[in-house]
């Protein structure tokens, strides 16, 4: 899925995400405060090891199709 269009609802699908921490994530996401993968780390509830799991199923590029 494209990070930068992605829904609160559709982070939740992903492994160890639910919707509190997708909430989170779309919260710093519109901030500017995550713009990769390693931003993930800074959501309270997610580590360093867990945005690395989540890395590759995220596309960050905003010009790219949504994949999943």
């Amino acid at each position: 899925m494209v990070f930068a269009r992605t829904s609160a609802r559709d982070l939740d699908l992903l492994p160890g995400i639910g919707p509190r921490l997708a909430r989170r994530i779309i919260a710093l996401r519109d901030q500017g405060l995550i713009n990769s993968a390693d931003d993930l780390a800074r959501v309270p509830g997610i580590s360093e090891n867990r945005a690395r799991r989540l890395s590759p199923l995220l596309t960050w590029d905003p010009s790219a199709h949504a994949t999943f």
